[in-house]
């Protein structure tokens, strides 16, 4: 069942369900960085749950996914990375380094030392890797799709 037909036959599997109205339309200008972020973070405040996101095109910049919160992708949707830089905040003193983030990590979805933490659905995650020039502070200057750093009990599935 999908994670919408779960809320309907458990009522605390699902506390988040985003719709289309809270953050469309958005164009690269506009981002749906803030409300998505408020989602995932209202529901870890409530002991965890599933965001989910529409069908549709929603722009944004870096998300920190948290402890027990699953980000659930519907059919159609489509988290597209932003091409302004400066919605991705250099994460400075991650756990682990890498040669070539020697000045620390850019990313579009990231989770630092989170447990139960998921994500799911048939969505798209579209970093726009090739609309970054290389060099910059992590010298290829493009921001990682993923970082799960000393994370428990990952779950990434459609």
């Amino acid at each position: 069942p999908s994670p919408r037909q779960q809320a309907r036959s458990d009522p605390t599997r699902v506390l988040s369900v985003m719709s289309l109205a809270t953050i469309a339309p958005v164009t690269l200008r506009e981002d749906a960085t803030r409300a998505l972020q408020a989602r995932i973070d209202r529901e870890s405040l409530r002991g965890g749950g599933v965001v989910v996101v529409p069908s549709g095109r929603h722009v944004c910049g870096t998300l920190e996914l948290k402890s027990r919160v699953r980000l659930h992708l519907e059919h159609g949707a489509r988290i597209e990375g932003s091409t302004d830089l400066d919605l991705y905040p250099l994460w400075e003193n991650p756990p682990v380094r890498c040669r070539t983030d020697a000045n620390g990590f850019r990313s579009l979805l990231r989770a630092d030392r989170a447990e139960h933490v998921a994500l799911s659905g048939t969505g798209v995650i579209d970093g726009k890797g090739a609309a970054f020039r290389h060099g910059g502070d992590d010298r290829d200057g493009r921001p990682r799709l993923v970082q799960m750093i000393g994370c428990r009990d990952v779950l990434v599935e459609d």
